[in-house]
């Protein structure tokens, strides 16, 4: 095999092992804090909220497990910038991108 060959395939691999690390990592941090618990908890965001204000309080009702990891999901969907205000039912038993979700309609 030419070694160019050889680099191409090299470099192929990596960038494959890269986007297998990358699709895990999204997948730790949009987990449910606990999939068995199917409460829901009504959280209260208020105009002007931004994306910390929401973690935080999403954090306190005990619906999500880390604001960091939250903060991060958001920024990664997009969804930064786009919450509404109001009052919304949120269950522990969510994704993170599905409470983001569910706050920014």
């Amino acid at each position: 095999m030419k070694k160019s060959v050889k680099k191409a395939l090299g470099i192929l691999i990596a960038l494959l092992l890269i986007l297998v690390a990358l699709s895990a990592s999204l997948l730790i941090i949009n987990k449910p804090k606990d999939r068995t618990d199917n409460t829901f908890v009504v959280v209260k965001i208020k105009e002007g909220s931004s994306t910390n204000d929401i973690a935080k309080e999403l954090y306190k009702k005990g619906v999500i497990s880390s604001v960091s990891k939250y903060k991060l999901v958001s920024k990664i969907w997009r969804y930064d910038g786009k919450y509404k205000a109001g009052s919304f039912s949120v269950s522990p038993s969510m994704r993170s991108s599905d409470i983001a979700q569910t706050i920014v309609k």
